[in-house]
């Protein structure tokens, strides 16, 4: 008996130990990614500074003071898409990147007034401000020029790549097909996180290929429960908000579309090429890419960034 006693001591002493080595070990894990998210994504070989201490923003300043380069991230995807693009930016501009709420490092707990808050704030301390924004990005910036109207200053200037289209977003609502594919993907991406074998991940995986410094296994750890819950939430946020893509009209200085949209290729260019002609800008396709590889590759990113800064240099 005193046996059995004894070693149903060691045992509880054993799992003790065990859970509390197991503890550590995530705690240490999660203390690494912490820190190399500080470090993964750097402009030129410089680290950016983080204006605020809760939200996840990255500032690099420019050599002239004046001019702000504002960068908004497609449907889920986290600022480090944005990787090739960052570094062709002239020295001059400074460049701001953001994450939504639940993507990458920012919290759940962040509302979406908050970042957009804070972000006016910096935007406002430039005289000329440059948009920049990919998918979703698009409304996320109508969003935002909605509620601080005051950023549209005479010299903001907005470069649309591979746009969505807030009729779009309407018109897959109604359609019973396309309305179940978005569903698919989404809820597929909720449901496969929990087992670690995102669908989603395997997808970025074969079109984008960031730079060496930027580490794919890291950028996985970033797509999880969390990082699904929100891409849902602010589908369902665009898809219901009303807004406009055209609401942009007047500032856009060219359409970028992708050469391949999943099956829907020359739908997808057309319904691009539409909204150019629409919002009056210029139009142009980036050859053999598709709607992610088109930041993710650096031939196509490459294609849109000299288009964009041959008008600043």
């Amino acid at each position: 008996m005193v046996n059995n006693k004894n070693d149903h001591q060691i045992d509880e002493k054993f799992l003790k130990a065990l859970g509390c080595s197991a503890l550590v070990l995530q705690l240490l894990k999660l203390r690494d990614i912490a820190r190399r998210r500080r470090e993964v994504l750097m402009r030129k070989g410089k680290l950016g500074e983080h204006p605020s201490s809760t939200l996840d923003i990255l500032k690099w300043e420019g050599t002239q003071k004046d001019t702000v380069v504002v960068f908004d991230n497609g449907l889920g995807l986290s600022y480090e898409c944005w990787d090739w693009m960052i570094q062709r930016v002239p020295d001059e501009f400074t460049v701001l990147v953001s994450n939504r709420r639940g993507i990458g490092g920012a919290s759940r707990r962040q509302s979406r007034s908050e970042l957009e808050e804070a972000l006016s704030r910096e935007i406002k301390a430039y005289s000329n401000r440059i948009f920049i924004a990919h998918s979703i990005g698009a409304l996320v910036l109508a969003d935002r020029l909605k509620h601080y109207p005051d950023l549209w200053a005479d010299t903001a200037e907005v470069w649309l790549i591979d746009p969505t289209d807030s009729r779009l977003l309407e018109a897959s609502s109604r359609n019973k097909t396309a309305r179940q594919r978005v569903s698919h993907v989404l809820w597929n991406s909720l449901l496969t996180s929990w087992s670690g074998t995102n669908q989603v991940d395997s997808k970025l995986d074969n079109e984008v290929n960031f730079r060496a410094s930027v580490e794919k296994k890291y950028l996985a750890n970033l797509r999880g429960t969390k990082a699904a819950r929100s891409v849902i939430e602010e589908y369902n946020y665009f898809r219901n908000s009303g807004l406009e893509t055209r609401s942009l009209s007047g500032h856009v200085k060219a359409v970028f579309s992708s050469e391949r949209h999943s099956q829907n290729g020359e739908k997808h260019t057309e319904r691009q090429k539409t909204l150019a002609q629409e919002i009056a800008s210029s139009f142009q396709i980036v050859e053999k890419s598709s709607h992610f590889s088109i930041l993710g590759e650096q031939t196509s990113s490459d294609q849109v960034s000299n288009t964009i800064w041959s008008d600043y240099v």
